[in-house]
């Protein structure tokens, strides 16, 4: 009876760590979104590999882009498709699913972000701060929290020095 034990016990434990180990690879697997332009035209595909175009998203109109691949998925309003990453995408804003929801789209201006005009975008997500200063000011440039919470740019006192 005690070695029935063990075994139940050890086939009990195995079972945990494979349904842990199982769930914690399926939560860690989360798609990218980004909110990008570009300052061409952008064609959109309906497969990865073909070339039957569904649309094509105007220059310098914010869309979303996910996925990885030589084409990644792509949609702007009612075009949805697969677009050939271009080196004159520029990303705006790297969103969760919760921030994806949130987007409105508007044919003549593209998609914005907690009615935020897609021109305060323009710092980027990569960098927080310019480097340069004048008169005791700092220009912050627009940037997304790790909470997803968009702060626009502003103009903050310079860090004092000690």
């Amino acid at each position: 009876m005690v070695k029935t034990n063990k075994t139940f016990f050890g086939l009990i434990s195995r079972f945990t760590f494979v349904i842990l180990t199982c769930t914690f690879i399926l939560s860690s697997c989360t798609t990218n979104y980004y909110l990008v332009s570009s300052g061409e035209e952008t064609p959109v595909y309906s497969q990865p590999n073909e070339n039957n175009y569904t649309g094509i998203i105007p220059a310098n109109r914010p869309f979303i882009y996910w996925g990885k691949g030589k084409r990644a998925k792509t949609k702007y309003g009612q075009i949805n498709g697969y677009s050939a990453y271009l080196t004159s995408w520029r990303k705006l804003a790297k969103l969760n699913k919760k921030q994806l929801t949130a987007l409105t789209f508007n044919d003549d201006a593209g998609y914005s972000y907690n009615q935020v005009s897609n021109s305060t975008y323009g710092g980027g997500i990569s960098s927080k701060k310019s480097s340069t200063s004048s008169g005791g000011t700092v220009h912050v440039k627009g940037y997304t929290r790790k909470d997803g919470t968009y702060v626009r740019p502003h103009t903050r006192s310079a860090p004092r020095r000690h």
